[in-house]
């Protein structure tokens, strides 16, 4: 009964998020616990010798397609064939699927003249990284092809449940069809996200462990996640490659929570607990980590900012451009400054815009550093109406409540001394070409 004589019933309403996929989770690491996989939270175990040194002449035939592994890529692939366990870092540009696609077709032709079978599932937690690494591979196999390494036909390249375009190449193959195909070829490579092949495990569709299972984009994918696929591999025989970068994207989590220091695994990253594990644990340094160190896509100025910046505590001064062609490349002669400045003496830009903005388009410097400073300027001139005296309301309404939300955002953290300047006062930027 309040103050005022009602009576009534008390509510509480509370937010709340439900996980649709905890199930699927939950039912597969009581599997995996019920068939003893716990080797899959202890990579230790895994980082052990398969038995079977790197034979030099399957290694000098990795150059079926005109190129070769770069000298980082060698190390990575020797570790690769010889472990169980492989966790690959590689910074953007590294060649890390170009490494998939050749490292697995090296296993397969090694397979195939030893009259065994392969089958590798490949799983990320987005179709795009799934799809690159099946295209590349699919790129190389044609040209294995053309050397005599394989007959048309020999190796399936498929994708479960969806495919953008895969060509003839790259199947798209539905899930009550795992099982019958898996068991009729030979040499089966399998791309798949981790929910595509639960639903595959929940039916019964999957007939026999993979031989090879590589998990890309690895920093991006959930501990808990990444058992879903991880599973379906054995701890004696099975070859684990986790890729990925901790610099890049995260594993995306909606929420904050505690970190239990008894089991680090529940919360993050696959990549980030499998590199905690090799670096932390381990006293005489990393057992299982391989980085590749060459870059193929940047030059040697972006390169070296990279190593300094990002990536100097795992490569010290090792990072760099492939080759002296990839060190040295700009965009002179690709790209006039001169016909930029044309372009742009038909916008309405101030001297200063218009000089700011060759600076930072001259290709003498490939890597130059903008700093805003000072307030942002006012628009210039009246801005245009659009649409009936109505909708201009309402987008003023929602601007209001954008600009509520933003003030009130910046007001909870700590309050920022303000400067004393005019509301009108130019917004300066100052460049500093490296």
């Amino acid at each position: 009964v309040d103050e005022r004589g009602y009576e009534g019933s008390l509510y509480l309403l509370f937010e709340t998020v439900k996980d649709y996929n905890l199930k699927k989770n939950v039912s597969a690491i009581t599997e995996a616990d019920q068939k003893g996989m716990d080797f899959l939270v202890e990579p230790q175990r895994l980082a052990k010798p398969l038995g079977r040194a790197l034979p030099e002449a399957l290694l000098r035939r990795a150059g079926f397609d005109g190129f070769d592994f770069s000298p980082s890529q060698k190390v990575a692939f020797r570790h690769f064939y010889e472990t169980g366990v492989t966790l690959l870092l590689g910074p953007p540009g590294s060649g890390k699927t170009d490494f998939i696609a050749r490292s697995l077709l090296l296993l397969c032709l090694e397979a195939k003249e030893e009259g065994r079978t392969l089958k590798v599932l490949l799983s990320a937690n987005s179709h795009a990284a799934i799809e690159n690494a099946l295209f590349k591979t699919a790129e190389k196999l044609r040209a294995a092809i053309g050397a005599g390494l394989f007959a048309e036909d020999e190796i399936s390249l498929c994708k479960l449940e969806k495919l953008e375009d895969g060509g003839e190449a790259v199947v798209c193959l539905e899930t009550e069809k795992l099982a019958e195909t898996m068991a009729e070829k030979p040499f089966f490579f399998l791309g798949s996200t981790v929910w595509s092949i639960e639903k595959a495990r929940q039916r019964a569709l999957i007939s026999e462990p993979f031989d090879v299972i590589v998990i890309d984009e690895a920093s991006q994918m959930r501990m808990a996640d990444a058992i879903l696929p991880m599973m379906h591999g054995r701890e004696q025989s099975t070859r684990y490659l986790i890729v990925g970068d901790e610099e890049q994207l995260p594993a995306i989590l909606k929420g904050r929570y505690a970190k239990d220091p008894e089991k680090p695994f529940l919360l993050g990253s696959l990549f980030r607990y499998y590199h905690d594990c090799d670096t932390l644990q381990n006293a005489a340094g990393r057992r299982f980590t391989r980085a590749l160190s060459e870059n193929f896509r940047m030059n040697d100025i972006i390169s070296r900012y990279s190593a300094q910046r990002i990536y100097r505590p795992l490569y010290g001064a090792d990072y760099k451009a492939f080759n002296e062609r990839i060190a040295s490349q700009t965009m002179e002669g690709r790209f006039s400054l001169s016909a930029a400045e044309e372009k742009l003496r038909g916008l309405s830009l101030t001297p200063e815009e218009r000089n700011l903005l060759l600076r930072i388009l001259d290709p003498a410097y490939p890597l130059v550093l903008c700093v805003p400073k000072g307030d942002t300027p006012p628009a210039r001139g009246k801005p245009r109406s659009c649409g009936s005296p109505g909708s201009q309301n309402a987008s003023r309404r929602s601007s209001r409540k954008r600009a509520e939300k933003a003030t009130a955002r910046r007001r909870s953290g700590e309050r920022r001394r303000r400067t004393a300047t005019s509301a009108s006062s130019p917004r300066t930027t100052s460049i500093s070409p490296v």
